[in-house]
């Protein structure tokens, strides 16, 4: 079986699949960057290692990501290398993956990058510097945690009322579109009583508040209405809970595909097919 190879490198993960002639996942990799070089050749071998593969089972190879500007080689171990813009890269395989049509990306990785694609391209629309390099570091300080599968757990017991200032604190009544239970301010209350747990509800609900909003307005300002949620934070369970609630405020409706965290690099992949 021959296959192709999508390769993104990000400016914290590098993320690899091998893809088939049907566009199918057969194999997928994660690791963290590091050294840019040794990272991406240790994860190939893992990779072809794990599956039993060998170079010359590889047909080509699609490089995209922040990262892969730093490789000018033409080949890998003789296999061809074609980079693939990220932009593209980015809608081609949110789209795939959750067979859509036309929607706006919400790629949330180290930050957050907004795409709106459809059938003839992609074009990239905005982004935001929040996203999973802001929850790890001020984790960090707050929790003395990086791990984020270990504050995603701690923000499953924790109680956001105790952290922000909600609508209902602020007005007796409904106040425009927003609902008594949605954030007026985040970390706006923080009582004293609060919990690492909190703060970590607090943490992720902050970010994809804020993501939310972002990416329904970029959706409405690009005439669609579909939001597809790609990277490592759309993987977690906060993002199901939190996003799909932003969006209802906008009339926007949330998607999230399997292998999100591979979307990027199955985008570069199938391209290339």
């Amino acid at each position: 079986m021959k296959i192709v190879l999508g390769i993104d490198i990000g400016s914290t993960a590098i993320k690899i699949v091998a893809v088939d002639e049907a566009a199918r996942i057969v194999a997928k990799v994660k690791a963290k960057t590091g050294d840019r070089l040794v990272s991406m050749y240790g994860a190939l071998g893992k990779l072809l290692h794990e599956q039993g593969l060998h170079y010359n089972d590889i047909e080509k190879i699609a490089m995209t990501g922040a990262g892969a500007s730093w490789f000018d080689d033409e080949k890998i171990h003789g296999v061809t290398v074609t980079k693939v813009q990220e932009t593209v890269a980015v809608g081609r395989g949110a789209r795939t993956l959750s067979d859509v049509q036309e929607a706006l990306i919400m790629n949330i990785g180290t930050g957050t990058v907004f795409v709106h694609a459809k059938e003839g391209g992609a074009v990239h629309v905005g982004g935001s510097g929040l996203g999973g390099a802001t929850l790890v570091g001020l984790s960090s300080k707050m929790l003395g945690e990086t791990n984020v599968k270990r504050i995603s757990e701690m923000a499953s017991e924790g109680d956001l009322k105790k952290i922000d200032l909600l609508m209902g604190d602020v007005y007796n009544m409904n106040f425009s579109f927003l609902p008594p239970e949605a954030s007026a301010a985040n970390f706006g209350k923080m009582a004293s009583d609060a919990t690492d747990s909190d703060i970590a509800i607090g943490l992720l609900s902050m970010i994809y508040q804020v993501l939310g909003v972002m990416a329904s307005l970029a959706a409405i300002g690009r005439g669609c209405k579909m939001i597809v949620v790609t990277g490592a934070l759309a993987e977690l369970k906060e993002a199901r809970r939190v996003l799909p609630l932003v969006g209802g405020l906008y009339d926007t409706e949330l998607v999230f595909c399997e292998n999100a965290v591979y979307a990027t690099a199955y985008g570069a992949a199938v391209e290339i097919i």
